[in-house]
């Protein structure tokens, strides 16, 4: 069964809290779900995202020292 965007919105939000991410609230935000997908050790790579502008949310990460927006 597929969830639709609505449901995969509070989904990923109550999975973020749960989780206690960094920036972390009860409202969705799309770079909750983008950090957790696209961050690997210390590299964020969101080539071909189409995204216009950052989140400050990525303060809230020291340790990553590289984030790929090509």
């Amino acid at each position: 069964m597929r969830l639709d965007e609505g449901e995969v919105q509070v989904e990923e939000q109550k999975q973020a809290v749960i989780k206690n991410i960094p920036g972390a609230s009860k409202e969705y935000d799309p770079w909750d779900i983008l950090i957790r997908e696209f961050l690997t050790n210390t590299s964020l790579d969101l080539r071909a995202k189409g995204l216009t502008e950052i989140s400050p949310k990525l303060w809230n990460y020291p340790y990553i020292t590289t984030i790929d927006l090509s």
